[in-house]
C-alpha cells in the first residue's frame, strides 16, 4: 500500500494534491455526518416507542441531550422533522462530494492519458522498436483508466469508508466500550483472515490480466492486418483459437477478482448476525436486564445496518486496490517521473508547426565517420560511413536488403544517434538543435500512412483546423502531382479517403504521402523506398514526381530496384555497413550485376 500512494503522488501535480487533500477534508466532514444521523435516527426509534428516555441507560440518555431533543410528547415531532431536514441536507452534502471527487478524477484521467501518449511520441525511435504497439495502445487507454477508475476512485472510497466507521465505532466505544471491543475484535480478526488469504494472489491474477489483454489486441490488430492473407489461405479459424487462448486466460482473472469482489459481502453477513447475538451475549453478562439489552441493541443494530455495507465496501476496494496496482506501476513506469532516460529523445527546443524556426541546408548535408548498432546488438549496422550530398542534389541510396540503406536515413532523420561520428548540416552537428534540423525535412515512408479522415488532414498532418493554410495544401498537392484528382472529388479538400486510404489507389496513397511531406516546405526531402509497394506503372508516375524535383529540393532516396535511381545525380551504394560513392547510374549497374543484385 504504501509503494502504490508512493507511485499515485508521484503522477499528482501540487494543484491535484491540493485538490484531494481538500476532497479528504469533506470526507471528514460527511464522516462526521454519518456519526450524527446515526445518534438523531436512534433518539427517533427510542422516543417512537412513546416511553421516554430509558432511566437505565445513562449514556443514551447523553446521547439525545447532545442532538437537542426535548423531553415529552413533543419530541417525537420535533424529532421526526429533523429526521427529515438532516438526512436530505446529508445526502445532498454527499452527492455534491461525490460530484467534486468524480470530476477530479476523470480530469486526471484525461491528462494522465494524454501525458502517457505524449510521452510514448517522445521516446527514442528505438524504444518503439523494442515494444509492440497493442502493449502500448493497452497503456494508453486500459491502464490509465484502470489506474483512475479502478485505484484512484476506490481509494478515495476506502478512505471515505474508513473515516464513517472510525467515527462511529468511536461513537460506540463511548457508549459501551466492552461490548463494541468485543465485536470490532471479532470483525476485524475474521475480516482480516479472509482478505489477507484472497489478497496474495490478487497481483499475481491483476499482471496476467494485463498480458492476456495485450495479446487479444495484439492478435485482433494482427487479423484484421492480415485479412486478405487470412481470407485466401482460410485461416480464420487459427487466428481465432490463438486470440481465444488469451481471452480465456483474461476471463479466468476477471473471474477471480469478481469472486474476490463477493466474498467479503457473504462473510459480513454472517459476522453481523453473529454481532447480534454476541451483542445480548455481553450485555447479559455484565448483568444487563431487557430495559438495557433492547437500547443496545437498538444503538449496535443502527451500526451494523450504516457499517455491515462500508465494511463490505472496504474489503472490495481492499480487492481492487491489490487486483489494479499493476496498472498503476505501468504507468508510473513510462511516464517515469519526467525523468530524463539516458539516451531519450530531447523535448522539442522550438514549435513544430508550419512557420517555426528551423535548421536551413545552405550548402551540404554530410555523414562523417558514422558508425552505428542497435541496442543490445554486437554487429555493427554501419561501420565509419561518411558521404556528402549537395544541396539541390537528387541522390540515391541504394544496396541489397538489410545493407543498411534505411539505417542511414533515420540517423540522418534524427531517429538514431550515432554510436560514433556525426551528422552535419553545413559543419553543424544536427543534434544540437535537432528538432530545428527535423522542421526542414519531409519524409515519405516506405508507405505512407493515411489518416481515415480527409485530404486536408492528411497533407497538413497534426496542423490544428484552424491554422491549416488550404492554399498551401493545394501547392503540395500540386507538388505531388495530385491537384487534378483532388479537384475532381466531389468533396475536394473534404474528401474522406478511407481506412489507411482504402478508398484511393496505392499511386495516390503515396502521392499523398509525398504532398504531406512538402506541406511545410521543407529543404530536404526524404524518401524511404517510396515506389517498393508499387507496380512498374505506378513506379513510373512516383518518380515522374520526384524528378520534378530537381534543383527544388534536395532529394535524398532510398532504392532497391535500379530502376528508381537511374535519374539521381549521385548514388551511394551500401553494402554490409559500408558505403561507396559518389557513384554515376552505369558504374552502379556494374557492380549489382558483379554481384548479382540487378533486379
Amino acid at each position: 500500500m504504501v509503494d502504490l500512494l508512493r507511485k499515485l503522488l508521484a503522477l499528482l501535480s501540487a494543484r491535484e494534491k491540493l485538490g484531494f487533500l481538500g476532497v479528504l477534508g469533506g470526507m471528514v466532514v460527511a464522516a462526521g455526518l454519518e456519526a450524527v444521523g446515526l445518534g438523531i435516527l436512534l433518539a427517533f426509534l427510542v422516543l417512537l416507542r412513546g416511553e421516554g428516555i430509558p432511566s437505565g441507560y445513562p449514556q443514551l440518555a447523553r446521547v439525545l441531550e447532545v442532538v437537542g431533543a426535548p423531553s415529552g410528547p413533543a419530541a417525537l415531532t420535533w424529532l421526526s422533522l429533523a429526521v427529515l431536514v438532516f438526512y436530505v441536507t446529508k445526502n445532498v452534502y454527499l452527492g455534491w462530494l461525490y460530484h467534486v471527487e468524480f470530476t477530479i478524477v476523470y480530469r486526471k484521467q484525461t491528462d494522465l492519458s494524454k501525458r502517457v501518449l505524449r510521452a510514448y511520441l517522445d521516446k527514442p525511435y528505438t524504444f518503439h522498436l523494442q515494444r509492440n504497439t497493442a502493449e502500448l495502445l493497452k497503456n494508453v487507454t486500459e491502464e490509465v483508466h484502470a489506474t483512475c477508475h479502478n485505484v484512484l476512485v476506490p481509494l478515495l472510497l476506502l478512505t471515505s469508508e474508513a473515516m464513517v466507521i472510525t467515527v462511529i465505532v468511536g461513537a460506540l466505544m463511548a457508549v459501551d466500550p466492552v461490548v463494541t471491543l468485543s465485536v470490532l475484535v471479532l470483525t476485524a480478526a475474521t475480516g482480516w483472515t479472509v482478505v489477507s488469504r484472497v489478497q496474495r494472489r490478487l497481483k499475481v491474477q491483476g499482471q496476467a490480466k494485463q498480458q492476456y489483454f495485450e495479446a487479444m489486441i495484439r492478435w485482433v490488430n494482427q487479423s484484421f492486418g492480415s485479412l486478405k492473407e487470412i481470407t485466401i489461405l482460410g485461416r480464420q479459424g487459427w487466428f481465432v483459437e490463438i486470440y481465444g487462448r488469451s481471452a480465456a486466460g483474461f476471463g479466468h482473472s476477471l473471474r477471480f477478482v469478481a469472486m474476490a469482489h463477493q466474498l467479503p459481502r457473504l462473510v459480513i453477513e454472517a459476522m453481523a448476525v453473529s454481532v447480534i447475538a454476541l451483542t445480548v451475549l455481553l450485555v447479559q453478562w455484565q448483568g444487563g436486564g431487557i430495559e438495557r439489552i433492547i437500547p443496545v441493541l437498538a444503538l449496535f443494530g443502527l451500526a451494523a445496518v450504516r457499517l455491515m455495507p462500508s465494511a463490505g465496501r472496504v474489503a472490495s476496494m481492499l480487492t481492487m486496490l491489490r487486483y489494479f496496482k499493476p496498472a498503476v506501476d505501468v504507468v508510473h513506469r513510462d511516464l517515469d517521473l519526467d525523468r530524463p532516460r539516458p539516451g531519450a529523445m530531447p523535448q522539442p527546443a522550438v514549435p513544430t508547426r508550419y512557420g517555426a524556426p528551423v535548421l536551413r541546408l545552405a550548402h551540404e548535408l554530410a555523414l562523417d565517420g558514422v558508425s552505428y548498432r542497435f541496442p543490445g546488438a554486437e554487429a555493427w549496422v554501419l561501420k565509419d560511413v561518411s558521404l556528402v550530398i549537395r544541396k539541390g542534389a537528387l541522390v540515391a541510396i541504394a544496396g541489397p536488403s538489410g545493407a543498411g540503406k534505411t539505417t542511414i536515413l533515420d540517423l540522418i532523420l534524427g531517429l538514431l544517434t550515432p554510436d560514433t561520428g556525426r551528422v552535419l548540416v553545413d559543419g553543424r552537428d544536427v543534434r544540437e538543435n535537432l528538432r530545428a534540423w527535423q522542421a526542414n525535412i519531409g519524409y515519405v515512408p516506405q508507405v505512407a500512412y493515411i489518416l481515415d479522415d480527409s485530404i486536408r488532414r492528411n497533407v497538413a498532418l497534426g496542423v490544428p483546423d484552424a491554422e491549416i493554410d488550404d492554399e498551401r495544401v493545394w501547392w503540395a498537392l500540386c507538388g505531388a502531382q495530385l491537384e487534378s484528382f483532388a479537384q475532381a472529388l466531389p468533396g475536394r479538400l473534404d474528401t474522406l479517403v478511407g481506412e489507411r486510404g482504402s478508398r484511393l489507389s496505392g499511386g495516390e496513397r503515396q502521392r499523398l504521402g509525398i504532398a504531406r511531406a512538402l506541406y511545410h516546405d521543407p529543404d530536404v526531402l526524404v524518401m524511404d523506398e517510396p515506389t517498393s509497394a508499387l507496380d512498374y506503372a505506378t513506379e513510373h508516375e512516383v518518380i515522374r514526381v520526384i524528378d520534378a524535383m530537381r534543383g527544388q529540393k534536395t532529394v535524398l532516396v532510398v532504392a532497391h530496384r535500379l530502376s528508381t535511381v537511374r535519374s539521381c545525380d549521385e548514388i551511394y551504394m551500401v553494402r554490409q555497413g559500408t558505403v561507396s560513392g559518389p557513384l554515376q547510374y552505369g558504374d552502379v549497374v556494374a557492380l549489382a550485376g558483379a554481384a548479382g543484385d540487378v533486379p
